[in-house]
């Protein structure tokens, strides 16, 4: 399956003097899909949550090179998802770990 997305690199800057905040750069990308899993949370509440991850796989352009210690999230179905981790003993390609939505903090 085919992955077509943004990825967000964060960055703190200084918005006003004393006061920092994150600036996102996001990218498309375009790759494959390694895995998905959707595995079901046992909870307390009447319905188990469900927990989505999945794995994408890419050839990264210089800017990715630059910044990718800097990755917060991936847009995918409209969402933004937690990067969980990076590997780029791959090479030339890229493969990226996601679980679980993005909430802003890292």
């Amino acid at each position: 399956m085919k992955f077509c997305g943004k990825i967000g690199f964060g960055n703190y800057v200084e918005t006003s003097p004393g006061v920092w905040g994150e600036e996102v750069v996001e990218k498309t990308y375009t790759g494959n899909f390694v895995k998905k899993y959707l595995n079901s949370k046992s909870s307390n509440d009447f319905n188990d949550e469900l927990d989505i991850s999945f794995s994408i796989n890419f050839i990264p352009d210089k800017y990715f090179w630059e910044y990718f210690h800097r990755i917060s999230y991936i847009v995918w179905k409209k969402s933004k998802w937690k990067v969980t981790s990076v590997d780029v003993t791959t090479s030339p390609r890229v493969t990226i770990t996601c679980g679980g939505l993005y909430n802003g903090q890292d």
